[in-house]
């Protein structure tokens, strides 16, 4: 009976058998390993040949012209986003200046806070009469036993 390396193994095997495999499965392993650093090489040596190129290209005017291009372009990339350049009024009207931005957002704000909801009204609670539970420590201790151990309560 025939196998491949990859199919699982269910009825029992001899140890010499179970070597091979084992064998089989490292000598596998070995040639990944190679590959991988056969593919760092390649793409090492190719980096380099790319960079010595570019160090060669820095004396014509048309690659550093290219050169700033990326590095403006990667500095933009970099950069995060830290605020509106306009924003609409109630009016329709656009805002430019931040302090007019600023008065904008501080109305929307104290509109949204004082504004009372249709969902506020529908909320409605039972008065619960006569004493409070009371939680008790032998309640508190068999419910931290169940618990599994290095979790937070």
């Amino acid at each position: 009976m025939q196998q491949d390396n990859c199919s699982i193994i269910l009825y029992p095997v001899s140890k010499k058998k179970l070597r091979h495999i084992h064998s089989t499965q490292i000598g596998m392993n070995l040639h990944m390993a190679s590959a991988r650093k056969n593919a760092k090489r390649v793409i090492s040596s190719a980096k380099e040949k790319k960079q010595k190129e570019c160090a060669n290209d820095l004396n014509d005017s048309e690659c550093q012209n290219e050169i700033f291009r990326m590095a403006k372009q990667m500095v933009k990339e970099r950069q995060d986003i830290t605020g509106l350049n306009c924003i609409k009024g109630a009016s329709g009207k656009e805002i430019v200046d931040d302090k007019g931005i600023k008065d904008l957002w501080k109305e929307y704000t104290e509109k949204l806070m004082n504004e009372e909801n249709e969902q506020d009204r529908n909320i409605s609670a039972e008065v619960k009469e006569g004493p409070a539970d009371c939680i008790r420590m032998a309640k508190v201790r068999a419910v931290l036993k169940k618990m599994k151990r290095h979790k937070a309560p």
